[in-house]
């Protein structure tokens, strides 16, 4: 059991029991290190460095070959063909420092099959994060997977706190006022083919759940 003992949502007390046969036998009060949330990113995030970089014109770094990014010339820019003589790509914003360099920016990104999850983090700024499909060349920018991003079942894709993205291309974004959110479990049926994902605000006591 778990009780919050003021306004914070990690100033808590735990009391723990074990179930046996003949009931509830209280264990301690000194659990709080085995309360927590579980892995928010199903998969392990992979940083490109200096040995992605492709020089020129318009210099990007290679994210495997398939996609090709860079935070330069003043814009976030995502592309699908690796030439550096052009600038242009299926996806730019702008960024706060136009005369950065490539080493400036921080690159990440996760190998899901037809999916590349990007975290792009321009200089002195925010990560901003992307899926980018190499099946049908198409980028989407999903702020929320700033707070996570759980794999489906049959590697069909991810779920993040705002919605889902599969493998074929089909995605879906929800408007949400929730807040920051944190994956706190999936709950399988019992025949094993819907899914229960649930994520926790503590802070506005909201639990936001996407089943699949």
């Amino acid at each position: 059991m778990v009780f919050q003992l003021s306004d914070s949502v990690t100033d808590i007390k735990t009391f723990k029991w074990l179930i046996t046969d003949e009931g509830l036998q209280y264990v301690d009060n000194r659990s709080e290190h085995e309360y927590k949330f579980p892995a928010q990113y199903g998969f392990q995030w992979k940083e490109a460095g200096r040995d992605n970089q492709r020089a020129g014109v318009h210099g990007h770094v290679s994210i495997l070959d398939k996609v090709f990014v860079e935070t330069i010339g003043g814009d976030l820019t995502i592309k699908v063909e690796d030439n550096t003589d052009d600038g242009q790509g299926i996806y730019r914003e702008d960024v706060e420092h136009r005369d950065q360099t490539l080493d400036d920016g921080q690159y990440r990104y996760a190998d899901l099959g037809n999916l590349i999850v990007l975290e792009i983090k321009p200089f002195q700024e925010e990560p901003r994060y992307f899926v980018y499909n190499h099946k049908i060349k198409e980028v989407e920018k999903i702020d929320s997977i700033a707070q996570a991003a759980v794999l489906l079942p049959d590697d069909q894709g991810i779920i993040f706190p705002s919605g889902y993205y599969l493998q074929t291309g089909a995605y879906n974004v929800f408007p949400s006022d929730a807040g920051k959110l944190k994956f706190q479990q999936r709950i399988a049926s019992p025949n094993g083919e819907d899914h229960l994902f649930v994520f926790y605000n503590g802070g506005k006591r909201t639990v936001c759940t996407d089943v699949l």
